[in-house]
């Protein structure tokens, strides 16, 4: 097996390794191979997010979505079939 060593890092991440480490009742070195391995394993592993994660994440969509007009689903399909936007209704991405 080979051995990495990495200098400089930040005293502020090697804290939060080493607490992510506590957490998971796993030693620093574990902690690593652990993170190492789901993100460079050859199986791709989409990320797992708490509930509290995805409830803040919505929480936020919510909040910035709350002044968007109300749309309804034969709206949505009519301009999919027809190929355009009501103008002045919404922005396109990007602009």
């Amino acid at each position: 097996m080979a051995n990495l060593t990495i200098p400089n890092l930040p005293e502020s991440l090697v804290e939060r390794i080493k607490t992510a480490a506590a957490e998971h009742g796993r030693s620093v070195e574990q902690e690593l191979r652990v993170l190492l391995e789901s993100r460079f394993s050859a199986k791709v592993l989409k990320p797992v997010r708490s509930d509290a994660a995805k409830t803040e994440a919505l929480k936020r969509i919510r909040e910035r979505w709350k002044d968007l007009p109300e749309t309804t689903a034969e709206e949505v399909q009519s301009w999919l079939q027809n190929g355009s936007f009501p103008s002045g209704r919404f922005q396109p991405l990007g602009s």
